[in-house]
């Protein structure tokens, strides 16, 4: 992608790849690639929200078919395209039921340039890859929803708590508790 002027790739953070990298980017001569330090967490969605594409990679491992980048959500969060280069759970997520990835095979080079051309060529797409995914963590994953519908279930299980206590002391009381009421103290 070096002999694309337009095209400028950065690298945030400081992963255990990073040093191999960097000697890699130096190596080839790349002018079109800068590595930056591990940024604050109030300072890389402002990093995200700047990108035209977001690339998410994860490597080709049974593991990683279950796990659920952090990442992901942020980017989604932006309105920012995602070039997800991962299989299983974060596939299913960013690209199925989102709509705001481009699913390329973990690890595969060629599949993710083929990604970020694309949508250099098709500004449109990448536009409505970042709204839908905007919209989806919206929908799903707003702090209040989250919060309200925690509050729910909690109250849900308190309620059974107390309806399975309540019953339980009748039938330990026997027709007592059937009789009087109001002996039966319950307790959270």
């Amino acid at each position: 992608m070096q002999d694309h002027p337009d095209i400028h790739i950065i690298f945030a953070g400081d992963g255990a790849a990073k040093a191999e990298l960097i000697a890699q980017a130096e190596k080839r001569k790349l002018k079109n690639v800068t590595f930056l330090a591990a940024q604050p967490h109030d300072r890389l969605s402002l990093l995200l929200a700047a990108a035209d594409v977001c690339l998410v990679p994860l490597r080709k491992v049974a593991l990683f078919e279950t796990t659920l980048p952090v990442k992901m959500f942020e980017v989604m969060a932006c309105a920012r395209p995602i070039v997800l280069s991962a299989d299983g759970k974060a596939r299913q997520i960013a690209e199925r039921e989102a709509k705001a990835a481009i699913a390329v095979e973990p690890e595969n080079a060629e599949a993710i340039v083929s990604a970020i051309f694309y949508l250099r060529e098709h500004p449109g797409e990448a536009e409505a890859l970042g709204q839908r995914g905007r919209s989806y963590v919206e929908a799903r994953f707003d702090r209040e929803q989250l919060t309200a519908r925690l509050e729910a279930r909690i109250a849900k299980l308190l309620e059974k708590k107390v309806s399975a206590s309540l019953s339980k002391t009748r039938t330990e009381v026997g027709g007592a508790s059937e009789q009087n009421e109001s002996n039966v103290v319950l307790t959270p």
